[in-house]
């Protein structure tokens, strides 16, 4: 969304280029995905599985 406010001539391009990379880098620092939400975790656990997990 931020860069198409250069597409259609809302917003200047140089600030909105900087506003993009300092969410992209506010995105990587926190790990959130594209839509500013948490990124699941990497764990093999199913939530509700009473059986141990098998390695």
């Amino acid at each position: 969304m931020i860069l198409s406010v250069i597409r259609f001539g809302i917003a200047a391009a140089e600030p909105s280029y900087m506003i993009e990379k300092s969410w992209a880098a506010y995105r990587k620092q926190k790990e959130l995905d594209v839509y500013g939400k948490g990124l699941p975790t990497k764990s093999t656990h199913v939530a509700g599985c009473v059986h141990p997990q098998v390695r």
